[in-house]
């Protein structure tokens, strides 16, 4: 279930199709201007996307948002802008762990039937 880093293989499978979807559509969107509605959109497009995947149960939820720091007079005009995407994978069932142990209220409501 997991890979030499220690990860869990979903989850970085999941992690690398998320980065070859974003690298795909990222290309086509090249040629447009950073006006704030063009971000707005990308970011609701990315929203709504990777929401409709974690919906469909490939993942535990997602949220998509423009950086609050990085995105800033600097890098806008070196025509940069940052994406964060927070997501979350479920994780495969690699330890299920039980806890034994005895009861004596069990044991006293057997002795009280039997006496």
């Amino acid at each position: 279930n997991r890979c030499i880093t220690g990860r869990f293989i979903n989850v970085v499978r999941i992690e690398l199709g998320i980065i070859r979807k974003l690298m795909a559509t990222s290309e086509i969107a090249m040629a447009e201007l950073l006006s704030k509605e063009f971000m707005e959109q990308r970011v609701a497009l990315l929203n709504s996307g990777l929401s409709a995947e974690a919906a469909s149960g490939k993942f535990i939820g997602v949220q998509v948002y423009l950086h609050p720091v990085m995105n800033n007079a600097e890098n806008y005009q070196n025509g940069e802008w940052h994406i964060c995407i927070k997501w979350a994978a479920y994780r495969p069932n690699e330890h299920m762990v039980y806890h034994l142990s005895e009861d004596q209220g069990i044991l006293g409501n057997f002795l009280e039937e039997i006496l």
